[in-house]
């Protein structure tokens, strides 16, 4: 019900915050935003607080990152945006300043842990990456399952759980053998 998201002018290096409420109620919050470059390093960062009123779109602030852009070069920058609601994550997105296919995506030595969930039958997959990991999604191989996520964006250092609900009765040690973790990276 509460969406953080980017509009990006790739022109004038600019991207615009904005949070969709559809829900019945005004909403408050804190938008963070961290600007990366492909291979992790922090560039800046910054937050926002946000009050949308009910069933609306608010943009919240608009960054400027030209200089950013001529430092580093557009096609080696991540900007990834968080809406806070209290101190609990309720949406994440990323930003780029060029088509996903220009950036310069490093491999992101991706890296699942899994565990058996809090329900029977359901494991917690968390995923961790060295360098950003754009679109990222797992699966099993030859089983069918439910995802609570399934193709998001892995920045070093924030670890991303997604709880994995197989069809089938199935073991730790199955899921641990026929996961498969991929990224935007693998496509190249």
């Amino acid at each position: 019900p509460l969406l953080v998201t980017g509009l990006e002018d790739m022109d004038a290096k600019t991207v615009e915050l904005h949070v969709s409420n559809t829900t019945a109620a005004a909403a408050q919050g804190t938008v963070q935003w961290t600007l990366t470059t492909a291979e992790g390093k922090t560039v800046r960062e910054g937050k926002s607080a946000a009050k949308v009123p009910a069933n609306r779109d608010t943009r919240v602030t608009t960054l400027k990152l030209a200089d950013d852009a001529e430092q580093y070069g557009v096609e080696n920058l991540i900007l990834w945006v968080e809406l806070l609601v209290g101190r609990k994550v309720v949406s994440r997105n990323v930003v780029l300043l060029v088509r996903p296919k220009h950036i310069e995506l490093q491999q992101p030595k991706l890296k699942a842990a899994v565990a058996k969930g809090k329900r029977d039958g359901t494991f917690n997959v968390t995923l961790s990456a060295s360098k950003p990991a754009l679109w990222t999604w797992i699966g099993l191989d030859g089983l069918d399952a439910r995802y609570s996520d399934n193709f998001v964006c892995v920045r070093p250092g924030l670890p991303i759980t997604i709880k994995l609900t197989p069809r089938d009765t199935t073991t730790l040690a199955q899921v641990r053998k026929l996961l498969k973790v991929t990224s935007l990276f693998d496509t190249y």
